[in-house]
């Protein structure tokens, strides 16, 4: 990126500030350039922020961005595509623990990852749905995104449609440059859940890539024998058992492809991947899944020898009317790259402070993700 973008952005930005705009860039300023500051309050002794610490706080209640200002943010931060024939987004949710913050509004029982074996993985706090957009990179280059969009998830919503909804309000904005390209999302198995997939299941331009458990079971469309006649009542939709953890029930694959893998210590690998067409997940009345067939995935990463690497292979599926368009291989890199929002998350919690600030008013920490979110892209800007 040059430098006359990283200005662009931030006048652009200047110019959407309509309170405490000075103390508000300059806070900016001062988080883009931490390196030391472990609190919030730390960064009103930065050179950078010319203010006293209430100014500080001052200026995170008053950011604010409209959508349209966001998105013509963003229009700058977006690179074009080179090679990759779609644009590729990743969806998560991450969680901001505030279990001692008695008077913060909404709080509920959230996941969060512990690191001690039997204590179990919760906490009390905020979960934050984000949108982040994978640019294309080499194997061996830093692990960039372009986060989009970050939103607080209410304790009475469901955080895979929080993140449907903040997808849909991208792929629908005419400033951002993906309108009328293809998209696909990325995401973790709880993605894989109907509700999130039908979100997108007539889009034309928008196809999903997530993983699945291997304790799934899934079906073959059923196939009526050509003499059978026609019974009454109702049709049957679903056909051969397909467990993924039991290979007896596993049909033969419509394709199976290879490719070599280079890891970054130098070691060689080879991958198989072994594709499935027109699968079928159950549904229920309000998900009819049976009108939706999907490709299946499973990907092994074996040594030279041939014996796999990893314990269990990695399922995955490709949903959406274009899922055609995308092949395995393509569908497995994907997929790959989706885990470089996992180091977004840890930079910005380390480095931004991202779940730091404290405070009783849950507007002004969504306030605050929001300005994390603006330090990290003028991180990106400036990276050359």
């Amino acid at each position: 990126m040059s430098e006359n973008q990283l200005r662009r952005f931030r006048n652009i930005l200047y110019g959407h500030l309509n309170n405490r705009a000075d103390a508000i860039i300059s806070l900016l300023d001062a988080l883009t350039a931490n390196t030391t500051a472990s609190t919030v309050v730390e960064l009103s002794l930065s050179p950078l922020f010319p203010y006293g610490h209430d100014s500080l706080y001052e200026a995170i209640s008053a950011f604010q961005l409209p959508p349209q200002a966001q998105h013509q943010l963003l229009s700058l931060a977006i690179p074009q595509n080179h090679d990759r024939p779609f644009w590729l987004f990743c969806v998560d949710v991450s969680p901001h623990p505030r279990p001692y913050a008695d008077t913060l509004p909404d709080r509920s029982i959230i996941y969060n990852h512990t690191p001690i074996k039997g204590n179990k993985p919760i906490t009390i706090g905020h979960r934050y749905s984000t949108i982040a957009l994978l640019p294309e990179r080499n194997p061996n280059d830093p692990p960039w995104i372009i986060p989009l969009h970050t939103q607080r998830v209410k304790s009475n919503q469901d955080p895979e449609l929080t993140g449907a909804h903040q997808l849909q309000s991208l792929f629908e904005s005419p400033l951002l440059p993906f309108l009328h390209d293809l998209k696909v999302i990325v995401g973790d198995s709880k993605y894989s859940k109907p509700s999130f997939l039908l979100a997108f299941a007539d889009k034309p331009d928008a196809a999903i890539i997530v993983r699945v458990r291997n304790n799934r079971v899934f079906y073959r469309a059923y196939q009526p024998h050509p003499e059978q006649p026609r019974k009454r009542g109702h049709p049957r939709w679903y056909g051969q058992r397909f467990a993924l953890n039991n290979p007896e029930t596993w049909p033969e694959p419509d394709e199976e492809t290879t490719f070599s893998i280079t890891t970054r210590k130098g070691k060689l690998r080879k991958g198989r991947i072994r594709v499935w067409q027109n699968i079928l997940m159950r549904g229920s009345r309000r998900h009819p899944m049976h009108r939706y067939p999907f490709t299946l995935l499973c990907v092994e990463i074996l040594t030279p020898e041939g014996k796999p690497v990893y314990k269990r292979p990695l399922w995955l599926i490709i949903f959406g009317l274009p899922r055609q368009r995308i092949t395995a291989e393509q569908g497995y890199q994907a997929y790959n790259q989706r885990f470089d929002i996992e180091h977004y998350f840890r930079f910005a919690k380390r480095r931004l402070l991202l779940t730091s600030f404290q405070t009783p008013i849950d507007v002004h920490e969504e306030h605050w993700w929001q300005l994390a979110q603006m330090a990290y892209l003028q991180l990106w800007l400036a990276r050359d």
